[in-house]
């Protein structure tokens, strides 16, 4: 899929109607950084000062050096390692604010030596960028800042327009469509990665402090509406501490781990690799017609635990289960198994999201362990 962006032709009002704020002119002034710095609480250039400090210590213990040889032949071997003239750093905004983003992709820039380093990032509806995010901005030297966020932002950086300049290489995390575009860029310009939302796995007994978990828990969730964040404890108190694990809800866990292998039996079969989240949302169709999966969370087991992942939050349409069971025959009774293997998700969107999945866990729950 080529990327296919008429940035010339891009009017400012028809950036109204996504960014809800007319961004004329799209940079910032390099006095509004100086602003947010000086009315930046005490406390928090502090804070903000120190975690440069580290993050720079830490890149200048990585750099990496250069070497030269000389062959038995008498030729000359070696390696250098040279900055790149233009970076640009792509900082979140849409729902929190990232200071550490700047920190984390501007310090290493500057370490590395590069010339020049733009910072793209949207603003809120009316036009302003976190005052805190913009103070990291003064302090960490970016050259130029502009009000500007997801895809449109990437593809201004990697073609380069009459107001933001091109450059080699993109940093920084963004929401799926930042993603993407990072990805159909990529070759036309360097990418550091393309992250998917963040997951966290926290295995905990009763030494675990709730408190230490929780914030874990919480600085991953507030990524993005698909993070994950899963907590497995052996400590029923832990779990009741979180206020989702009623008394009928941990009795009929404990009856249900009886019956799993005979509710499973029969079943048995070659493990697969899973998809591991294989919901509507995360399937793509390209401009071609071709489909693709996206977003996994990869693993090798059941194959009937997708298959009921697809029907949870949505489902595909009847077509697709048609051509699946005609190519890779299910085992009978697997309508009688499918919310059994649901029950790990909707656990999971309990502990992130609250007591609005409560009812479908103690109905799986009841129809399988009362």
């Amino acid at each position: 899929m080529g990327l296919n962006l008429d940035l010339a032709n891009v009017s400012f009002a028809s950036l109204t109607k996504f960014d809800g704020f007319s961004p004329d002119p799209l940079e910032v002034a390099p006095e509004k950084t100086i602003q947010a710095w000086e009315q930046t609480p005490k406390p928090l250039q502090e804070a903000l000062l120190l975690a440069k400090e580290r993050i720079e210590a830490f890149h200048k213990n990585q750099f990496p050096k250069d070497f030269l040889i000389n062959g038995v032949h008498g030729e000359r071997l070696g390696r250098r390692w040279s900055p790149v003239e233009k970076a640009g750093i792509y900082v979140p905004g849409g729902r929190a604010a990232y200071p550490s983003t700047v920190l984390m992709n501007a310090i290493p820039a500057y370490v590395a030596g590069v010339n020049q380093t733009i910072m793209v990032s949207p603003a809120n509806s009316q036009g302003e960028l976190n005052q805190t995010v913009l103070a990291a901005a003064h302090i960490t030297g970016i050259n130029k800042v502009f009000r500007i966020g997801g895809a449109q932002a990437i593809g201004a950086l990697a073609i380069g327009t009459e107001s933001i300049p091109k450059v080699d290489v993109i940093t920084g995390p963004g929401n799926i469509y930042v993603t993407l575009a990072k990805k159909n860029v990529y070759g036309k310009v360097g990418i550091d990665s393309l992250a998917g939302p963040s997951e966290i796995l926290i295995i905990a007994d009763q030494s675990a402090k709730l408190e230490h978990v929780a914030s874990d828990m919480l600085a991953q969730s507030e990524h993005d509406p698909l993070a994950s964040a899963i907590l497995i404890t052996t400590d029923k108190k832990l779990a009741e501490k979180n206020g989702y694990a009623t008394p009928e809800m941990l009795n009929l866990m404990e009856r249900l781990i009886t019956k799993i292998p005979e509710l499973l039996s029969g079943t048995e079969d070659k493990p697969s690799l899973l998809h591991g989240d294989l919901w509507s949302g995360n399937y793509i169709v390209d401009v071609s017609g071709n489909p693709w999966l996206i977003d996994p969370a990869v693993y090798y087991g059941h194959r009937e635990a997708d298959m009921a992942m697809t029907s949870l939050f949505g489902g595909f349409s009847n077509s697709f289960y048609s051509a699946y069971k005609s190519a890779y025959p299910v085992a009978p009774g697997y309508a009688e198994r499918e919310p059994l293997y649901q029950l790990y998700h909707l656990l999971n969107h309990l502990n992130l999201f609250g007591t609005g999945y409560y009812g479908q866990v103690i109905s799986i729950l009841r129809r399988y362990a009362a």
